[in-house]
């Protein structure tokens, strides 16, 4: 008969283990010490990688982590989320009657990551900002908001279906919260709307807390029940989708009124609370459906042989079966663009700008009728339509960031190769793209450890002026080598995580969104340098010659402190001087509970396959966004020491029950009881305590006699607890004011 211990030990931690509810493998861990082992031990770290995945969505692909899986499962629920930067429109979630954390804010933003006490009841696995609102998405597809949709527009009431609502307090969504948006899986944001992917396919979308439409097509091309969706991505101002058939779809905002007569009959003006409550429905939009790439078409073309030629910078694949496998991985839109990855590492670039009308090219292209979007106009889209199928608009394919013997041209690989780094390898290839307003981002992910093969290249939308296909990308020497699994931006801000859990961040200071401290603040980046020590007034000062004599205004010397005769003040200090305008080295952001003397601030550049070291102590941050000028990310403690004390607390509890604890105790305290019956008095830690004043002092306890219990013994008070001295009411009254001496005459007796 097949039993559990005797099946395979790749079964048991690949599949069957991980399958199994937390509670089920402690219990399996109590049976014997065989399951014990494996469950908690180091073999088990895989079993716990598999469950933060599973039960937490917790991107374990993104970090070097091998061991401590356990301590960082059970950490999770505990984790934090950070916000830093601009605090106007309510986006950081600071309530107005949170004066603590008001207090941090200088110039209107808080330049150091602030946790958010308000989110400790949820558990946030994802977290999305948009230009003046953050987004977090929950374990259980919740999504909890706060900040201003739209930070250009005032809501006159206080109902949650005007964009102008402004939100000072984290809050659940309705659409969420009644459940009609389903279970979310996939969570972007844009400038001014969130565009969501749930677990059966469907596309939502909202521009204000209180309505959220499920999206649809207007001209019946898109059906997600017969091509599933993919992938969502959220531009400045436009939403696209990628279905499975390697298909794009593109749409901006819908209009106002057919949105208003929606939500209408969809019963908003019978809500009891509108400024808690709001509406779901489906809503039609204007899309547009873009060119396919040459070679890389709809599923039908896709499974049929190609005889296009390989591309050069896969020497590896040798065989057109391999080329006809390549697809559409995923997308990311900025504002006037739009860049699609494959499989392969190649990247594509789309103009989705707005097509120029030969008689006014600066001219709006939104429309201001009630029925028509106000950001793109149906003759807009009717124009962009037709430039995509007259050739006019076409993908082009970005050479210059996908073939690495192009890329190893750039300028800035010889300050890398100088520090020990290096030039890309051949088969090296781009596995993630990240877009924001006008710049974009192409970098590798390490499949292992090693982090000497990550790349980072940045572009913008000038890449499009260019007719020359092999445009050289961006390259930030810094960010070469560092394992960086994670590009986010803002406006004019830039932040890079690593596999390590380390975040860094460049660019414009932007009222405090890189998070690098401040120069009138202590333990930052930023912090200003401490003042020179002033100079000794006994010696003389040697004044410096005027060219011309100059007048004096205050000829008298400065007087002395009347409380410290002997301090006179010094020469004026330098003033702090105020932040930078921009900073251009990335910085590693300092998190509260870190010293800026315990991480590495000046970055080295790392070594040609230099493997990533675990770090043990600070903040491990799994996820961070970025826009406008404000940031976030989420964040787990990692103290190994306190992770170890607890896995043995777990265990000491595991193996030895509350009965035996509990016997064990009453021996020792027996035990100890019967050492002191011979001395006349109970143990130390239950007699009286004195404090410096009772020193040779004879009263130290209640007297001998009736209801005593002799000199230096006590009764034991309920509990356990033993009498203390609080002392007498009159001690200290005669020491005088402070600051002021009382002389002491010899005759008078020390303070008892």
């Amino acid at each position: 008969m097949a039993t559990l211990s005797g099946l395979p030990l790749d079964v048991l931690l690949d599949t069957i283990l991980p399958s199994l509810p937390v509670l089920s493998l402690l219990r399996l861990a109590a049976t014997c010490r065989a399951f014990h082992s494996l469950i908690t031990g180091p073999q088990g770290a895989l079993i716990w990688r598999s469950k933060a995945e599973k039960d937490f969505h917790f991107p374990v692909g993104n970090t070097a982590r091998r061991t401590g899986w356990l301590g960082v499962y059970k950490r999770l629920k505990g984790q934090s989320c950070f916000v830093w930067g601009q605090n106007s429109n309510g986006r950081l979630g600071i309530s107005p009657d949170d004066h603590s954390t008001k207090r941090g804010l200088m110039s209107g933003g808080l330049p150091v990551p602030t946790p958010l006490p308000s989110l400790s009841s949820y558990t946030i696995v994802g977290l999305e900002s948009s230009g003046f609102s953050f987004h977090a998405l929950t374990s259980t597809g919740s999504i909890i908001s706060w900040g201003t949709m739209d930070g250009e527009n005032f809501a006159r009431g206080g109902a949650l279906s005007h964009v102008g609502f402004c939100a000072y307090s984290p809050f659940e969504i309705p659409a969420t919260k009644s459940g009609s948006m389903g279970e979310v899986v996939q969570l972007e944001a844009g400038r001014k709307h969130v565009l969501v992917r749930n677990n059966a396919g469907e596309v939502w979308e909202y521009r204000s807390f209180g309505r959220a439409y499920k999206v649809s097509d207007a001209n019946s091309l898109f059906s997600p029940k017969v091509d599933p969706v993919t992938s969502i991505s959220a531009g400045w101002t436009s939403s696209a989708i990628l279905t499975r058939s390697n298909q794009i779809f593109i749409w901006w905002e819908p209009a106002p009124a057919p949105l208003a007569r929606l939500a209408a009959e969809a019963g908003e003006g019978d809500l009891q609370d509108p400024s808690k409550e709001g509406v779901c429905f489906e809503a039609e939009m204007n899309m547009v459906q873009l060119p396919e790439i040459p070679g890389i078409g709809s599923a039908a073309a896709a499974t049929k042989k190609s005889s296009r030629a390989r591309p050069s910078f896969q020497p590896d694949r040798d065989d057109d079966a391999n080329a006809q496998d390549e697809h559409i991985a995923s997308i990311a839109t900025g504002a006037s663009f739009l860049i699609a990855l494959t499989n392969f590492g190649r990247l594509f670039h789309l103009d989705i700008s707005p097509v120029p009308l030969a008689h006014q090219p600066l001219a709006h292209q939104g429309s201001t009728l009630p029925d028509d979007s106000p950001e793109r106009s149906r003759d807009s889209v009717a124009r962009l339509v037709a430039a995509y199928a007259n050739g006019e608009r076409r993908w082009r394919e970005m050479r210059g960031f996908g073939e690495m013997k192009l890329v190893g041209r750039a300028e800035g690989w010889d300050k890398v190769i100088e520090n020990g780094g290096r030039k890309p390898e051949r088969q090296t290839r781009i596995t993630s793209i990240s877009a924001h307003f006008r710049n974009f981002v192409a970098y590798s992910v390490s499949a292992d450890s090693s982090t000497g093969d990550s790349i980072v290249l940045m572009g913008d939308e000038t890449w499009n002026d260019s007719s020359d296909d092999e445009t050289l990308p961006t390259v930030v020497p810094e960010l070469q080598g560092k394992g960086v699994i994670k590009i986010a931006q803002g406006d004019y801000h830039y932040l890079a995580l690593t596999s390590s859990g380390e975040l860094f961040s460049w660019g414009a200071y932007s009222a405090g969104a890189l998070g690098l401290g401040h120069p009138q603040l202590l333990n930052t980046p930023l912090s200003a340098p401490h003042p020179p020590p002033r100079p000794s007034t006994s010696e003389p000062q040697q004044q410096p010659i005027a060219p011309f004599p100059m007048p004096t205004f205050n000829p008298f010397p400065p007087r002395p402190n009347p409380i410290f005769p002997g301090f006179t003040p010094g020469s004026q200090r330098a003033p702090i001087p105020p932040p930078p305008e921009k900073v251009d080295k990335p910085t590693r952001i300092i998190f509260p509970g870190e010293n800026i003397k315990d991480v590495m601030v000046e970055n080295e550049f790392p070594k040609s396959g230099r493997v990533e070291v675990e770090r043990t102590k600070g903040k491990f941050v799994f996820a961070v966004t970025a826009s406008g000028w404000h940031s976030g990310c989420l964040a787990v403690e990692l103290e190994e020491e306190v992770a170890r004390a607890e896995e043995k607390a777990l265990e000491d509890a595991k193996v030895e029950s509350s009965r035996d604890a509990g016997r064990k105790a009453k021996e020792e305290f027996e035990r100890e009881m019967a050492a002191q019956s011979g001395s006349g008095s109970l143990p130390l830690h239950m007699t009286y305590g004195g404090g410096d004043d009772d020193e040779g002092s004879e009263d130290q306890g209640p007297s001998a006699g009736e209801g005593g219990a002799g000199r230096g013994q006590s009764p034991l008070f309920r509990g356990g607890l033993r009498p203390f001295r609080i002392g007498f009411p009159g001690r200290g009254i005669m020491r005088g004011a402070p600051g002021i001496v009382r002389p002491r005459h010899t005759t008078d007796r020390p303070d008892q």
